[in-house]
């Protein structure tokens, strides 16, 4: 066996060993672990470069083989681009609010453009009722010119502002507004997350340290995702961001990379103005912001509370057109970020480095190679690889996808699910790769900030036709891969591998043509929690208090458990001046509130009980096997839109 093999097998084993007897919550046991990760790349590294590219060969197989390691290779770069941030120690942040602090003023600024009435309506409800010793004030910056808004502002109490053009997109509505805007802080919420009335006193404690310029609590959602609402899949997996907003982005808090997100974030108003407001340079204006504003000296991080709920995109294609914002504004960004002029000078060349969108520009052409090479050998005879004992393809890969795989599940403590999250970045991969890489060299062409619906009654078909066929050809392509192989595989190492992995594409792309199905009709959907979340509801039936634990609550409607209407009660909630009757369910259960100000209590209680639900959720441990039953059940009857 080649020595190198030895390396990756021996530290494999370690790392296992070390997972199973070590905690990821001690920045040690991380940095062990980490250690014998590394050492597993470096061997594996080791093992391609001496053992299984045709180095210097100028005929095609040569060359392929070439081509192929230098995506591994930008592949391993990016795995430790990742892993690395995971070594830092957890950073140290303020808990307690001074009381110089609390008399801080608070801007809460929504920024808009398409979102529908009933949508900006509840936004605003839920900010009205934020608890703050200190001013309050609510702009709402529309930049879709309705002339329904300035009343809806009114009614709740906010400020409305326009502006005669829409320059810079949503960079450029807030910059428009900063003449207006002179609190302390201002608290940015998309236009669809209602707000917490305890969001301020959770986001403004990291702010004592004067040198904390921004910082981002994660954002949760009430709805499911594109997949998750796809594959029926809501209650077997988390929404595809929170493994980013609990995992990734605190652990990039800890290496100093954190940054602004768009929503649920507090900026400090002084730092804001002197930087001259948001970057206008990047479509993501969010993650620039954090970028310039540690250029003059100051910091964002991120807080683990979530404070406010939103709606995840609603079809596949919104998801899509949002993911493509993101890479196009990450690529923009960097390079502006490598440009020489005296505010690059001021960042040091690890912080150039941990601001890389590796996950844009190398993760998705890695995934979209790896879809594709295991085929080719059946197909054409292009072997990815010199040739290699199965022996020792299978102890090298399969040292790397243990190593690997166990991290995930060992740092997010089975709180990811790996399987379902592989879904939606092999379909995201296929769709938005070639425009990526064109972006690299072109980054601002036919660039544009695009608006993620929100809201919508109807849905057109959530993705393109031209994207299905491609879809649909690859699984023939690979379908026919695997025919070939029943007959051709043999016992050498590249054949029996490339199988194995022909049969894993295979799956994968039956998955991905699984999760295009989405419905035209977009049900509505209301936050609904278990009654025992709901701890300030109480509900009186006639002289009797009716049990609230057994009961499902939504925003319009109070139920049993077995779906029965708990009608005819009437709706009270806890509130710092005792018992509030916020209104009466009918006999259908429907609630009927007694005012506007009723209404706007119980959606802030709401929303209250729904994070509560969210960090319940957020330690449970999902089943794969689960979902992965669930999905090939789906797959089994696909009948495609």
């Amino acid at each position: 066996m080649n020595s190198f093999l030895w390396i990756s097998v021996v530290t494999a084993i370690f790392v296992v060993l070390m997972m199973i007897q070590l905690s990821s919550e001690s920045v040690s046991s991380r940095r062990v672990v980490l250690t014998g990760l590394f050492l597993l790349l470096a061997g594996y590294l080791g093992w391609r470069i001496s053992v299984t590219v045709a180095w210097g060969g100028s005929d095609f197989s040569g060359i392929y083989t070439q081509l192929i390691f230098f995506i591994e290779l930008c592949w391993i770069v990016d795995v430790i681009h990742s892993l690395h941030f995971y070594v830092y120690p957890q950073k140290i942040l303020s808990t307690e609010v001074s009381v110089r602090t609390r008399q801080s003023s608070i801007d809460v600024v929504v920024p808009s453009y398409n979102e529908p009435k009933e949508i900006l309506d509840r936004t605003l409800m839920a900010a009205k009722n934020l608890v703050w010793p200190g001013e309050v004030r609510i702009y709402l910056l529309d930049d879709g010119k309705r002339d329904w808004l300035p009343s809806l502002c009114k009614k709740w109490g906010a400020t409305y502002v326009s502006r005669p053009d829409n320059a810079s997109a949503k960079a450029g509505n807030i910059n428009h507004a900063l003449t207006y805007l002179h609190g302390d802080f201002t608290l940015i919420l998309d236009a669809d997350f209602l707000v917490a009335p305890y969001a301020i006193e959770k986001l403004i404690a990291p702010m004592e340290d004067s040198k904390v310029a921004v910082v981002q609590a994660p954002q949760e959602f009430y709805n499911p995702d594109p997949i998750q609402r796809s594959l029926e899949i809501y209650e077997l997996s988390p929404n595809d961001q929170r493994h980013f907003f609990n995992g990734v982005l605190h652990a990039r808090s800890n290496g100093e990379a954190a940054f602004f997100c768009g929503s649920c974030g507090l900026i400090r108003n002084s730092a804001l103005k002197q930087l001259g407001g948001f970057p206008t340079e990047s479509i993501t204006e969010d993650i620039f912001l954090s970028i310039k504003l540690k250029q003059i000296g100051y910091e964002s991080v991120a807080i683990q509370d979530p404070v406010a709920v939103g709606l995840s995109p609603e079809t596949i294609n919104d998801m899509i057109k949002q993911r493509s914002r993101w890479g196009e504004g990450a690529v923009q960004m960097t390079s502006k970020l490598w440009e020489l002029n005296s505010a690059n000078k001021s960042l040091k060349l690890i912080d150039k480095v941990k601001f890389l969108p590796m996950y844009w520009t190398v993760s998705f052409p890695v995934r979209f190679t790896s879809l594709l090479v295991p085929q080719l050998y059946f197909l054409f005879g292009w072997s990815a690889l010199a040739e290699s004992s199965t022996q020792d393809l299978l102890m090298a890969q399969g040292s790397v996808v243990v190593g690997l795989v166990g991290f995930n599940f060992w740092i997010s403590k089975k709180r990811l699910q790996p399987f379902v999250t592989s879904i939606w970045q092999d379909l995201l991969s296929l769709r938005l790769t070639p425009k990526f890489l064109m972006k690299l060299f072109r980054p601002y062409q036919a660039a544009e900030f695009d608006v993620t619906p929100k809201g919508q009654k109807i849905a057109a078909n959530g993705h393109p036709r031209s994207f299905d066929i491609f879809v649909n050809f690859l699984v023939i392509f690979t379908g026919c891969s695997f025919v070939i192989a029943l007959f051709e595989v043999n016992d050498s190492g590249i054949s029996v591998v490339s199988f194995f992995w022909t049969v894993v594409n295979l799956i994968r792309l039956v998955f991905v043509r699984t999760a295009l199905r989405s419905e035209k009709e977009l049900q509505p959907f209301e936050i609904q929690v278990k009654g025992r979340s709901f701890r300030k509801l109480w509900i009186e039936r006639g002289n009797n208090m009716h049990p609230v634990a057994d009961c499902l609550i939504s925003e319009s409607q109070i139920s049993t458990k077995t779906k029965q209407p708990v009608g005819d009660a009437l709706v009270q909630l806890t509130t710092e001046e005792g018992l509030a009757n916020v209104g009466y369910t009918d006999e259908l259960g429907k609630i009927v509130f007694f005012t506007e100000q009723g209404k706007a209590l119980w959606l802030s209680g709401l929303v209250e009980a729904e994070l509560t639900e969210v960090k319940a959720k957020e330690q449970m441990a999902y089943n794969s096997i689960k979902a992965f039953i669930k999905v090939l059940t789906m797959a089994l009857r696909i009948k495609h839109v």
